[in-house]
């Protein structure tokens, strides 16, 4: 089983939208896609079900089954999923989009206070937290919780770097972790996702501590082994023209599945050209504005 996980960058595919993705790149994400071959492609930043449905049909030979729901984006930029169809109804697609975070601003927990009533009720996931259940439902070969976490963006100064949004977000992914774990205890459970930050078990940044200290899971490419220089999976320029290449994109894995993953098949899948040779990272702003995304995808390949 092949899994990858793709930040598509405002794949908006309708007419009406600010974020149109060109021809050129939506061929270049197909691309990327077929040349990939996954069984579940785990997508964010699609804009709506009528662009995933399009996407798939006019760029994907329509080969694969579409999951998508709307979520909580404010400017519709949603997780999706695509499954082939050999798995044929033995997919839940499972949103948590209403799933409180149980979190507040300060401002909010101060204003609630003074006025002895629920001004601000507490947030949900900034997107959504999906969860694929795959097999018999009750009783399931494997589960996915995949999300994409609260940006660095804080455009209303209450936040800085959305560090505390996303550190909630966070912990209501692990008690949603631990209450599929608890219902169903034989099935491995994968948490994926764009994190919007440093996740990794190597100067990990604070809102994503709670993953290692809560949980066994295990980082993919630090469970592999994989170098540090093979993990970036983002790439952006100042308006200096600064490179600033991070690991954004996860998977994390119970231990029980390390001697089932192919290490030959697992890891950040790099751009190719036309006659099918790496394309080196971007060195400049132009040659990044050139890819069909901001992000490399991940893939994970499984023997299950």
């Amino acid at each position: 089983m092949k899994i990858a996980f793709y930040n598509v960058e405002n794949l908006f595919l309708q007419p009406g939208y600010d974020y149109q993705k060109s021809i050129s790149k939506t061929t270049a994400l197909a691309k990327t896609i077929l040349e990939i071959d996954p069984d579940i492609c785990l997508m964010c930043e699609v804009g709506g079900e009528i662009s995933l449905n399009s996407f798939n049909y006019n760029y994907l030979t329509n080969q694969y089954i579409t999951h998508i729901k709307k979520g909580n984006s404010d400017r519709g930029i949603e997780l999706a999923a695509l499954v082939s169809s050999s798995f044929g109804n033995e997919v839940d697609y499972i949103s948590h989009k209403d799933h409180s975070i149980n979190f507040n601003y300060p401002f909010e927990i101060e204003r609630n206070l003074s006025s002895n009533e629920m001004l601000y009720p507490s947030h949900k996931f900034s997107r959504d937290c999906i969860g694929i259940k795959i097999g018999p439902n009750d009783n399931p070969k494997l589960i996915i919780l995949f999300v994409h976490l609260k940006s660095k963006l804080d455009k209303d100064g209450v936040d800085p770097e959305g560090m505390l949004r996303r550190e909630a977000e966070v912990k209501a992914l692990i008690n949603l972790y631990k209450t599929y774990q608890k219902q169903y205890p034989d099935t491995p459970i994968i948490l994926s996702g764009d994190f919007n930050g440093n996740a990794s078990p190597n100067n990990t940044d604070l809102e994503f501590k709670s993953i290692y200290q809560d949980t066994s899971l295990l980082e993919l490419f630090d469970l592999m082994q994989i170098p540090e220089e093979q993990r970036l999976t983002h790439i952006y320029f100042t308006k200096n023209g600064v490179m600033k290449n991070s690991q954004l994109d996860y998977f994390f894995v119970p231990y029980s599945l390390k001697d089932k993953i192919n290490i030959n098949g697992t890891g950040v899948y790099r751009y190719r050209d036309h006659l099918g040779a790496l394309l080196r990272m971007p060195q400049h702003s132009y040659e990044r504005a050139a890819m069909p995304s901001d992000h490399y995808p991940i893939v994970l390949e499984l023997s299950i």
